[in-house]
């Protein structure tokens, strides 16, 4: 299917990433990502990794990297977090129109829920087999021309979500909502597609933690756009 859950049966450390990340939202000692990236107001909060000991402590997550090393026989390696409090309201998408590896598709995406998920908040959405979709290149569909500025790269990668659309209905994909209890980890291979559908109780909490992860003796990493 391209994805699993686990149950990290984590509690206490849960609470303590949760206190921590409003207290840097309230002292507006974030980090975000590009305003174009965002789908709503609230903000995608990167790299928390730096100043939080127990973001740090879920990237490096024992039954995650267990699990990691036992499908892709690879020692994992964690190097990006995003934290949430609410819905991204993200359309779908798959990890790897942001990060490329040599060799291909050595990318894993997990996500933990901080609390228990409502499906009305907006929760995450997947599309089992997608991670057997082509690579989508960027190049290839923007005549080999290359962005030369944000105005541009926000072209090319609305260009890519309304690729996306067409592929999930070319080949008859559907989207699935997993029900995520606090504590619950859904790992995703590299090309999967994943999103959130329109929150239907505006400013509901959906907070959770996503670690992107590369392995050891990946020979190279590009930003594919």
């Amino acid at each position: 299917l391209g994805y699993a859950i686990l149950d990290l049966k984590l509690d206490d450390i849960l609470d303590t990433v949760n206190k921590k990340i409003d207290q840097k939202i309230e002292e507006q000692n974030i980090k975000k990502n590009p305003d174009f990236f965002h789908y709503n107001k609230s903000p995608r909060i990167v790299e928390a990794w730096k100043d939080v000991d127990e973001v740090t402590q879920l990237c490096n997550n024992h039954n995650v990297i267990s699990f990691l090393k036992d499908v892709y026989e690879r020692d994992p390696l964690p190097f990006s977090t995003i934290n949430f409090i609410n819905s991204t309201e993200q359309p779908l998408h798959s990890d790897y129109a942001h990060f490329g590896t040599l060799p291909e598709l050595l990318i894993v995406g997990s996500w933990i829920a901080l609390q228990d998920i409502d499906l009305d908040s907006g929760p995450l959405q997947v599309v089992p087999k997608s991670h057997k979709l082509a690579i989508y290149r960027y190049s290839e569909k923007n005549n080999g021309n290359l962005p030369t500025g944000l105005k541009e790269i926000k072209n090319q990668y609305n260009n890519y979500e309304n690729w996306v659309k067409k592929e999930i209905k070319n080949k008859n994909l559907h989207p699935v909502t997993p029900k995520m209890r606090k504590g619950d980890c859904i790992i995703w291979a590299a090309n999967m597609l994943h999103g959130s559908p329109q929150c239907k109780i505006p400013g509901s909490s959906r907070k959770s933690q996503v670690t992107h992860w590369t392995f050891k003796n990946v020979e190279r990493h590009y930003n594919p756009i």
